[in-house]
């Protein structure tokens, strides 16, 4: 299963810029690299993703140099799970490219930004209301979103309210 990060608003919110590095590659396209199988093999030991389980087609990676951003936020609009869980129309999925440096900047894009919004962590494909936990933050800093985000688990579909 995989996991989606999003930001819900009723407003639009201002989205960090891009890092310009690399294309979005699918599974297939990293295929065709020379160093493919150990590109492959750590997306499940480095990632978590299980290569069998991904469309081979769906543009999902990219790489990185080592001085781009952890993290990156777009505007989403598609109909996917998170829209079963919010009404919110401004929809944002949070993709993150650095696990050991992904909470204090990103608790200062936070901080940017104009509230109420919420924060959310959803399996994707899965519809778990009944399961669903809500918290409201009172502070958004790095210890606060580490409790709510937490990396090692997946116990229930969270919603973070800030207002």
């Amino acid at each position: 299963m995989s996991l989606g990060m999003y930001i819900a608003s009723d407003h639009k919110l201002t989205t960090p810029p891009q890092p310009e590095s690399g294309d979005l590659l699918s599974l297939n396209d990293l295929k065709k690299l020379e160093n493919h199988t150990s590109v492959i093999s750590e997306l499940k030991t480095n990632l978590g993703i299980d290569p069998k389980e991904v469309d081979p087609n769906e543009k999902m990676f990219v790489f990185l140099d080592d001085d781009e951003e952890a993290f990156s936020v777009t505007r989403d609009r598609d109909a996917g799970t998170i829209h079963q869980y919010t009404d919110k129309p401004y929809i944002y999925s949070v993709a993150i490219y650095d696990c050991q440096n992904f909470f204090d900047p990103f608790s200062d894009y936070l901080q940017s930004l104009q509230p109420p919004f919420e924060l959310w962590k959803i399996g994707e494909g899965r519809f778990e209301p009944d399961d669903l936990k809500a918290v409201r933050i009172d502070t958004l800093n790095k210890q606060n979103l580490e409790k709510l985000f937490g990396f090692d688990d997946y116990l229930n579909p969270i919603v973070g309210v800030y207002e």
